[in-house]
Parts: C-alpha cells; sequence; structure tokens
C-alpha cells in the first residue's frame, strides 16, 4: 500500500472551521469594538475633561447665628464641599467596600466587573450589579446626559480611562464624594452628615460612614428617616463588605451592625425659628454677590441673631396671641354647613376669591380637616420666604410708645424734669390748615387729676399732659430730636398736637432702635443683621452720641416707673424679678373707639424686647383690648424666660445725674422734716428744684406749672 496523507475526519474539518470562525469573530468584534470606540471617541461633542478643572457645584449657603448655630439655607442642592483630606478615612473603607472594592488598584474600568454585568445583562438577561467604578459614576454624574444609550455607555468608558490618567485618585474619590446626592436634598456627604447626624463628615463614626456610604445606590428608598430598615439592612452589608475586605474585623462589623441607627430630629423648614431673619441675610447676601451667587456659592454667613432667644421669642408670641384669641373669640367655626348649604358656600367662596389672595388678606374659609397638634399657623404669625416681613416692613402707628421721644425732646430741652407739674384736664384745640375743634381724652374717659408730676402723667399715660408738653415744645422741635434719636420715617408737619399721641407711623425695628438709643445711654446707631459673611467680618457702625447720657438716664427712669407703678404693671408685677423699663402704646380710632395696635417696647440693662400686636389689615382687636392686656403678657412672659438663670442688674447712672427727696404732690424738695408724701428723684445735675414744698397748712408755691 502506497504511503500518503490519511483523509481528515469530518468532525476535524468541522473543528478547524469553527476555530477559523471563531477566530474571524473576535477579529472582527474586536475591529468592531475599535471602530465603535473611534467612531465615538472622535465625536465633537465628546465632554472635555477640563470642565473638571474649575469645578465650582452649587453649594449650600448657610446662615448662622450670632454662636454659629444653623438657623436657615440657601439653595436647592444642599452641599458643601471638602476637602479629600478633611474625609475620614472610614469613610473612605465604606465607600470603595461598598461601590468599588478594587478601586485604588485598577486603572478606572473594572474589566472583570464589565464582562460579569455584560454576561448578566445580555446572556442572562437580567440586570446586574456592579461593574461600574466609581471613576465612571463621577463621568456619568458630572460629564454626560443620564440617557442609556451605546454612545453615552462607551463615551463613559472612554473619559473614565481619560480621568484615572489625570487626576489621583484621592481627587476623584473627592469629586465622588462631593457631588453624590444622599437623599432629602442634600448633596455630598458633608451635608448628608450634617442632616443625619448634626455633625461635620469629620467627625463620623464607623456606623454613621457605613451608613453614608450605602446611600448613593437608591437615597430614597435607603433613606433612614424614611425606611429605617432597608437603611438597616444596607449598613450591614456595608458593615459586612468591610469586613471581607480587611477594613475591619468580622466582630466589630458584628458590634456596629447591632446598633440602632441614631440621627438627630428633623429640624424642618430651612428658614427655622428666624425665617425673617434668614430672607433679610438672603437679601444682604445678593447685593453683594448677585441673586445666583448667593444661593449656589456655598457662603456663610453669621447674623446677630441668637437662636435660643428667637426660639423663646416665638414662643411666647404664639402663647400670648392664642390667648387673646380665645379672650376675644377670634378662634372657632362661625358655623357649620353640610350636604347642599356646603356646596353653595363652597361655589361662593371660589367665585370670591379667584382672583388670588394676599399674604395680608383674611377671609371666611371652609375646614375640611383638622390635623391634632398642628403649629398655628394663622393671620399677623405666618412668615414664609419672600413674605410679608412685619418687624421690617408694618408701618403702624406706636400711639403712646411714642411719648418717649416726645417726653425726651422736652426734658432736652429743658422744658421739663420728672417733677415738673402740668395740669391733667380736657382742652379743646384748632387744628393745623382745617381749623377743626379737637378735645383729646385720656384713655379713662372723664377721669382728670389736675395738677400731676411728670412721672406720674408718663407713667400712666396721660394724654393731655403728652398734648400740652407737645403744645410748649413745638412740632417742628420734636421732629428734629425724633430724627437725633433715630426716627427714619417722614413726620408730617400738618399731624400737628396729634403726634403727642403717636399719630405717625413707624416699623417695630424702627421704633426697638430708637429705645435702644435711650436704653444704650444715648449712643444711636443703625440696627446689624449681618456680623460676618464667609468668615470676613462686616465693618462695625460706628455708634454717634444722640443725646447726653444724662438725658438718656431720666427717660429710663420715668419708663421704670411705667413697670413699677404705671400702665405696664399689673402684667409684670411679680414675674420679672429685676429692674426693667418701657412705654405701653395703643391706638384708638374712632368711632367706638376701635383699637387697631397694641404695643410694648421695654428692657433690661442689657436685652429688650419690642412687641407689636395688630391684624395687617389694620381690622380693630377689639374695644377691650390695650397694650397692658395684650403686648405686655408677652413681653413679660419672653424677658422672663430670656433672662432666666443671669444675674440681675441694675441700670447704670451716669455722671451729672442728682438725687433729691421731693414732695409728691408739688413737685418740689421735701419740706425740713417731711416723712410722708415723699421719694427719691432724679434730676440733671442743675435742674433740680430750689424750692421747699409748704409745710402743711400753707399754700403752695411750685416753681413750674405748664400749660394750666
Amino acid at each position: 500500500m502506497s504511503g500518503g496523507a490519511r483523509p481528515t475526519s469530518p468532525w476535524v474539518r468541522a473543528l478547524r472551521i469553527a476555530f477559523a470562525v471563531g477566530v474571524l469573530g473576535v477579529f472582527a468584534a474586536v475591529a468592531a469594538m475599535v471602530g465603535v470606540f473611534t467612531y465615538y471617541g472622535s465625536d465633537p461633542k465628546l465632554p472635555n475633561l477640563s470642565r473638571l478643572d474649575a469645578y465650582h457645584p452649587k453649594q449650600v449657603t448657610r446662615i448662622l447665628d450670632r454662636n454659629g448655630a444653623p438657623i436657615g439655607e440657601l439653595g436647592a442642592e444642599k452641599r458643601t464641599v471638602v476637602a479629600y483630606a478633611d474625609i475620614p478615612e472610614k469613610l473612605v473603607q465604606a465607600v470603595i467596600s461598598a461601590e468599588d472594592a478594587d478601586y485604588f488598584k485598577h486603572s478606572g474600568l473594572d474589566y472583570r466587573g464589565m464582562v460579569r454585568a455584560f454576561i448578566e445583562d445580555v446572556l442572562r438577561g437580567r440586570r446586574a450589579q456592579g461593574g461600574s467604578t466609581i471613576t465612571q459614576q463621577v463621568v456619568k454624574t458630572m460629564l454626560l446626559s443620564p440617557e442609556r444609550t451605546l454612545r453615552r455607555k462607551v463615551q463613559e468608558i472612554i473619559l473614565a480611562r481619560q480621568l484615572s490618567q489625570k487626576l489621583s485618585k484621592e481627587d476623584v474619590l473627592a469629586l465622588y464624594l462631593n457631588q453624590i446626592y444622599y437623599g432629602h436634598g442634600r448633596y455630598g456627604c458633608e451635608e448628608a452628615a450634617r442632616y443625619f447626624f448634626g455633625k461635620s463628615v469629620r467627625d463620623v463614626d464607623l456606623a454613621e460612614a457605613a451608613l453614608l456610604a450605602g446611600l448613593p445606590q437608591s437615597p430614597e428608598r435607603l433613606s433612614p428617616r424614611k425606611h429605617p430598615d432597608a437603611a438597616k439592612t444596607r449598613q450591614r452589608y456595608v458593615l459586612g463588605q468591610m469586613a471581607e475586605h480587611g477594613f475591619i474585623d468580622r466582630a466589630t462589623a458584628d458590634k456596629v451592625a447591632a446598633q440602632p441607627i441614631r440621627l438627630i430630629p428633623e429640624t424642618g423648614a430651612s428658614r427655622g425659628m428666624a425665617a425673617e431673619a434668614v430672607d433679610l441675610a438672603a437679601a444682604t447676601l445678593a447685593e453683594r454677590l448677585g441673586d445666583k451667587a448667593a444661593v449656589e456659592s456655598g457662603t456663610t454667613v453669621t447674623t446677630t441673631i441668637d437662636a435660643h432667644l428667637q426660639e423663646i421669642a416665638r414662643t411666647s408670641l404664639e402663647r400670648g396671641l392664642e390667648e387673646l384669641d380665645a379672650r376675644l373669640g377670634f378662634r372657632g367655626p362661625s358655623g357649620h354647613l353640610e350636604g347642599k348649604a356646603l356646596a353653595k358656600r363652597r361655589a361662593a367662596l371660589a367665585e370670591a376669591h379667584g382672583g388670588g389672595l394676599k399674604d395680608s388678606d383674611i377671609v371666611e374659609a371652609i375646614v375640611n380637616r383638622v390635623v391634632p397638634d398642628a403649629a398655628p399657623q394663622s393671620g399677623a404669625r405666618l412668615f414664609h420666604a419672600g413674605g410679608f416681613d412685619r418687624a421690617e416692613r408694618a408701618r403702624r402707628q406706636p400711639g403712646s410708645a411714642f411719648k418717649l421721644v416726645l417726653y425726651g425732646a422736652a426734658a432736652d430741652a429743658g422744658k421739663l424734669t420728672p417733677a415738673t407739674l402740668i395740669n391733667d384736664s380736657p382742652d379743646t384745640y384748632r387744628m393745623g390748615n382745617s381749623g377743626d375743634l379737637w378735645k383729646p381724652e385720656n384713655y379713662e374717659k372723664d377721669s382728670y387729676r389736675g395738677p400731676v408730676r411728670v412721672r406720674t402723667a408718663f407713667a400712666e399715660s396721660l394724654n393731655t399732659v403728652a398734648i400740652k408738653v407737645l403744645d410748649d415744645l413745638g412740632v417742628p422741635q420734636l421732629q428734629a430730636f425724633a430724627k437725633r434719636v433715630g426716627v427714619t420715617s417722614e413726620i408730617d408737619p400738618q399731624a400737628g398736637l396729634s403726634l403727642a399721641l403717636g399719630s405717625l407711623v413707624v416699623t417695630p425695628v424702627e421704633l426697638a432702635n430708637v429705645y435702644a438709643t435711650f436704653a444704650s445711654g444715648g449712643l444711636l446707631g443703625p440696627p446689624v443683621l449681618v456680623r460676618a459673611i464667609g468668615g470676613l467680618e462686616e465693618p462695625k457702625p460706628q455708634l454717634t452720641p444722640a443725646l447726653k447720657p444724662e438725658i438718656a438716664y431720666i427717660m429710663v427712669s420715668l419708663m421704670r416707673s411705667v413697670v413699677d407703678e404705671g400702665t405696664a404693671h399689673a402684667a409684670v408685677a411679680g414675674k420679672l424679678r429685676r429692674p426693667a423699663a418701657g412705654k405701653t402704646g395703643t391706638t384708638s380710632r374712632k368711632p367706638g373707639n376701635q383699637t387697631p395696635d397694641t404695643w410694648f417696647v421695654g428692657f433690661t440693662p442689657d436685652l429688650l424686647c419690642a412687641v407689636w400686636i395688630g391684624f395687617d389689615d389694620g381690622k380693630s382687636l377689639g374695644r377691650k383690648v390695650a397694650a397692658a392686656n395684650s403686648a405686655v403678657p408677652i413681653w413679660t412672659d419672653f424677658m422672663v424666660k430670656a433672662t432666666a438663670g443671669r444675674p440681675a442688674k441694675d441700670f447704670a447712672q451716669p455722671p451729672g445725674i442728682v438725687v433729691q427727696r421731693i414732695d409728691k404732690a408739688t413737685g418740689l424738695l421735701a419740706a425740713a422734716g417731711q416723712e410722708q408724701g415723699t421719694l427719691d428723684e432724679v434730676f440733671v445735675d442743675g435742674t433740680a428744684p430750689t424750692t421747699q414744698a409748704p409745710a402743711a397748712g400753707e399754700e403752695a408755691s411750685p416753681d413750674k406749672l405748664i400749660l394750666e
């Protein structure tokens, strides 16, 4: 048999063909992949990594109180960028354990994970977990659109390779941890740590780090506030992964996994208890930086607000208004409707108010549901971002609270002392250019005392005496003095003698600042809200002497009588056990002597508070409402709580003040040996009476009695 090649078996030929086809297929696949990557890689719309060089994400603007406590936030994306050095190692370990275990080993792409994901996605028909590295997630989040296409996936891979060559692992991880979403409007690990744990990310412990690391996978589904069980399961997984990769031991992982999740209480609205102050701070920042930067730059604004005092003030106000509501019958339904009557009334209300309502509108409404324990959100009280800030913008008549300025002007002009006698009696006046006759009355009508000392007239807010003081002083002199001590609103000279009763309009902040001029010993300065922006202290406003310290002290002394024995005494007595001074104000409107506004501005030696009560539309509070039973109780409740634990101090007496014992009836020096009917009175040096009161049975001859 001649030699020759053995015939090839059919299965061998088939194997060779299959191999050749496979090789060709691999080459074709590689060629196709190269083509795809070349095509999409040369796309002129491929994002450039240089965009990351100027990484300036939207950051939350944080508003702080004077002690550094947060009182509000600005911005849709609540983010605070932190350096990699400020991110604790335990959080880094937790994140890479949960998201990308080989992060510090690969070059931006996890090829094994990609193959795994391909097999799951294509061959097994189910979506794979993993396969996308932290580097890829940075690219996907910061450079690409969220669409799921071949183009985007290829570009993601290309850019991830480029990014890993351009930046260090630490820099990429810092981008990731500052950019990702953690739920509840919080972006980046710093804001997430503040929101969930009330601390900076640099201070989180292992349990907190594991919780944070697990959230980015599904921030809403894994939220510890909304779904605590799911969050706990995810935290356990992260701890297990940390143990598996050698970052912690198994015993530690099990111990921490057994602990409950601990979160701080949710603070609620981003403007909290000082919503009006946050709005003002935002406006100031917008003036400096522009509207966009004000809410996206991550600036920190420190204010002069004390969050603790603000919370007390808000609580005292709410309680006081609720009590006033209950007393006056403002609360409660006006009726009950059902069936056709309800439908008819609903339609009528919809038609009446279809054009919309203003913040100040007070209208009838239908209550569909009552939520138990809901915070009161009604009338002169609710404030929302951009709303009507009554402290700064409510322009109302101060009533008798303006008498401080009037009597201060008269004392400054040498027209009176606390001991000066003025006749409390009704008189008729011809008003301005109109020639109309005006006969003012005291609050207690048909109650007149004849000659009274200025201290008594001021403490009991006698209207007839105040008008006589202004008539003697003159409106121009009052206007000039008011401007000196901080009244910024225009004063209409045509108002004439009615200015003695506070017929001008002022804002609560404006009036508080006027009182602060007297409380500070005569120093005037503008109200200051913003103390520092971005860590840089704001220039401190210069305080200027507005009046002599002696005059300021005399007026403080008169205001002490308002609290100790006058119109505010009943509401303060026995509650605030420390020296205090202030003045009530109640406006009156005819017919029916309705009361639209009540005031009390008062202070201790180190704290001043102004209270205004009224409706936004000027509606009357009722005929039986006065400052003493509305504004003063709120002020007292606040001051008692705000000064609790502080040592009681007295008002400092400046040089130039003398104290003389006088006769209460005449305002003259007490007679020799007189014991009854006397008191120690304060005077600016050189203005004390020089005449002694007559002995029993003798006729009085007062030093001065103006306007009989």
